[in-house]
């Protein structure tokens, strides 16, 4: 371990010394990536899955599954229930502070944890909100000139089809202010998809976007720490898999070496995007954790910003996990360092300004297309890609009988793959089963097909009976 992550580690264990740290989300795997360093951070979860059974065993672990499961799962159901107030009864006699950081949460779930004497480690819920709209965004862009795809904002009750043809041509992209994982984008590529999402959503201000053919979808991780910007890798996000998932706007994976593929024109694009994005957080006062989607297209290229995702996003875990695999600070560390008010900008100087570097690793997840009940056992675990006869072109795929939960432990050919327990429900667009691998799928289509086709058939294991 290099010196500067060493010691920034170091200093927030001395500051949480007589503290705790705690992680509140649905999934474990949320709060995955800095179990092993702080030996005080603590995991509250619902969902049981292959990640909270792995890190029960050795960290540690409350889950409030009993109390809630077949109810309400949200974030404030968690802090409201009897087992979190409990736990916290428990934990504050030996603690001075307790830290409390959050996934997705909302304004009454932050109170009733300060009620409690809790220190919560995000942003407002109000600022969230703020950035999250895509209505929001689209005039914050437009004000700060910041390229986005071309759009336009209409009440859908007060709007044609033919009057966004006429302007956008017959393929359109349509988004709801606010939506979760693209469940409130649509891809209208007819009259009848159009009349149908009006008739569902009649009322609501949306943005109409021009859809863009041939291009990619990109996301970068960002960290405001002391009013300066740090960035992860550039990522290909994968976008509506057939297979994967039923929605063509969802995401279901990412790869983090995509910037080997970025010409030094298009990296200068996005790094004066960057810029720009991180100066309207800066001075809206938005600190830590937050994303960036980009659209890149590729006839013209050109980048674009689809949005901007003020929180930490759900690739923070593995993200955090490839960062001290190669021995580099993640942004999750900084995250922390900026609510604890700590002082480590002399350790920091080994992330260079607006410099775009890689990971050789990606990951794919497999979405519920409905409410559906896992109805069998899946065998989650470690597994291993293997070719006995090198004139067989065809790649298997063999259970390696490991118990590893942790991406950065293994390697190539070897990966993850983690799965929610029978029994657990899933609503739409909810993940079902995901895979961790150290190997870029972008550059490796054969492999990228033999992972999704591996994936895709446990929809076989669900019951759609919800």
């Amino acid at each position: 371990m290099n010196s500067n992550l060493k010691s920034i580690i170091n200093l927030i264990c001395t500051h949480l010394s007589n503290s705790v740290l705690i992680y509140v989300s649905r999934d474990i795997e949320r709060s995955v990536g800095l179990e092993s360093l702080l030996p005080n951070y603590w995991h509250v979860c619902i969902d049981k899955n292959y990640f909270q059974e792995e890190i029960s065993k050795g960290k540690n672990v409350l889950l409030a599954n009993n109390e809630l499961i077949n109810k309400d799962k949200s974030t404030l159901a968690i802090v409201n229930s009897n087992t979190f107030k409990q736990f916290l009864k428990d934990i504050s006699r030996n603690v001075e502070n307790i830290y409390v950081q959050f996934f997705h949460f909302n304004e009454p779930a932050k109170r009733k944890v300060e009620s409690y004497g809790g220190i919560v480690l995000n942003n407002s819920a109000f600022l969230n909100r703020f950035f999250e709209s895509k209505i929001n965004q689209y005039k914050i862009f437009i004000s700060n000139d910041i390229p986005q795809v071309e759009s336009v904002l209409y009440n859908l009750g007060n709007i044609e089809y033919i009057d966004i043809v006429n302007s956008f041509g017959d393929k359109l992209v349509i988004q709801m202010d606010r939506s979760h994982t693209g469940g409130g984008t649509f891809f209208v590529e007819s009259e009848s998809q159009f009349v149908d999402i009006k008739k569902r959503y009649i009322g609501n201000t949306v943005k109409i976007s021009k859809y863009i053919q041939k291009s990619k979808s990109l996301t970068i991780n960002g960290c405001i720490y002391k009013n300066n910007a740090f960035w992860g890798p550039i990522q290909e996000q994968f976008t509506g898999i057939n297979g994967l998932t039923n929605n063509k706007g969802t995401t279901v994976g990412n790869d983090w070496n995509f910037s080997i593929f970025l010409s030094s024109e298009l990296k200068d694009k996005i790094t004066k995007i960057l810029q720009k994005v991180s100066d309207i957080l800066v001075y809206k006062k938005y600190r830590g954790l937050f994303g960036i989607d980009l659209l890149l297209d590729l006839e013209n290229a050109t980048v674009y910003v689809l949005e901007i995702n003020a929180r930490q996003t759900a690739n923070i875990p593995m993200e955090t996990k490839l960062f001290l695999k190669y021995d580099l600070i993640p942004l999750s560390l900084l995250h922390l360092c900026e609510f604890l008010e700590l002082d480590v900008e002399e350790n920091i100087k080994q992330f260079p300004e607006w410099e775009l570097y890689n990971f050789d690793a990606s990951q794919l997840f497999l979405r519920a297309g409905s409410k559906c009940l896992i109805d069998k056992s899946i065998q989650s675990g470690v597994y291993q890609i293997c070719q006995e006869d090198e004139n067989i072109q065809e790649i298997k795929i063999e259970f390696n009988n490991e118990n590893e939960y942790d991406i950065s432990k293994i390697d190539y050919p070897q990966f993850i793959l983690s799965a929610f327990d029978q029994g657990e429900s899933r609503d739409v667009n909810e993940e079902i089963a995901r895979i961790q691998i150290n190997k870029s799928l972008s550059n490796d289509p054969e492999l990228f097909s033999t992972i999704t086709k591996f994936l895709t058939s446990f929809n076989n294991y669900l019951r759609q009976n919800l």
